[in-house]
């Protein structure tokens, strides 16, 4: 939803309800928080975020793609699907935004943050050009459209965006996110992953895959046999067989290493895991196939 339009919106509430439209620009505010409460180490998304490839894994120096209602099928979702518009966006930005929507703060549907902090506790360091990054992110997730086609939520077709809105705190070394009202609906029911930060922040750096992978294993109470090739499709990774078949050896091998994986076996095109003990705060609610 634009700005312009959530304005015209809250200035026609405010019509209706008999008072006069405040002068200036309207603050987006929720009447109760976006995002179910968890643990701070274990920040928390939609099943169906890291079911797709709406955050791919891809060659961080390879170029961006730009999307146009781009279709992602997502796993056990009753053939759901979402239609993506948009520049590409990857792993980096999935965690960007799953630490922007931990930092929601006392007034819901927002997160005010300093960047350079926000940065560090993400494991990007301080620099300017780790600045610059999340800026770029930042901006990213703001130019983003969702169409949601999943049957399990009643607005089909609602358009979300990632960020609705981005400020630059006045007077202030602050950042303020607003949050898509809708991406509330996509938390109902306890549909969502927990993710805990001591497996990602233990990935070696450009563990693109890894990073997915744990994304998706952890929407899932047990994990299920899968063909590396729908595995492929569904990360969106776009190298050729033989090749994603050694970097999802390695992959799946990180997520033993953190302990997040017990053990896998990749034996005819199958991929296979079982997960290690992991403690409550960790474990997902998700629909579909458990």
């Amino acid at each position: 939803m634009s700005d312009l339009l959530l304005d015209a919106l809250v200035a026609e509430r405010d019509r209706d309800g008999g008072e006069s439209a405040a002068p200036g620009p309207q603050i987006w505010q929720l009447p109760y928080p976006l995002v179910p409460y968890h643990p701070e180490s274990a920040p928390i998304i939609p099943n169906e975020l890291v079911r797709c490839a709406l955050f791919r894994v891809a060659d961080p120096a390879s170029p961006r793609r730009s999307f146009s209602r781009h279709r992602l099928p997502i796993q056990a979702a009753r053939n759901g699907y979402m239609e993506y518009s948009g520049e590409e966006l990857r792993q980096d930005d999935r965690r960007v935004f799953m630490h922007a929507l931990s930092l929601e703060g006392d007034m819901p549907g927002t997160a005010t943050f300093r960047p350079r902090r926000f940065c560090r506790d993400i494991g990007w360091g301080t620099s300017n050009a780790a600045y610059e990054k999340l800026i770029d992110t930042l901006t990213r997730l703001k130019a983003t459209c969702l169409l949601m086609f999943v049957p399990r939520i009643a607005r089909q077709g609602a358009a979300v965006s990632l960020i609705a809105r981005l400020e630059f705190v006045p007077d202030s070394k602050e950042i303020r996110v607003y949050f898509d009202r809708e991406i509330a609906e996509l938390f109902s029911d306890q549909h969502y992953t927990r993710i805990l930060r001591v497996y990602e922040d233990q990935l070696t750096r450009r563990s693109y895959l890894a990073s997915w992978l744990l994304g998706f294993y952890a929407s899932h109470r047990e994990p299920i046999a899968f063909p590396l090739d729908r595995l492929q499709s569904l990360c969106g990774d776009v190298t050729p067989r033989k090749e994603f078949r050694r970097k999802a050896t390695l992959a799946l091998q990180q997520l033993v290493e953190v302990k997040f994986l017990e053990s896998f076996s990749l034996t005819d095109g199958t991929v296979s895991c079982r997960r290690a003990i992991t403690p409550p705060e960790s474990r997902s609610c998700p629909t579909g196939i458990a």
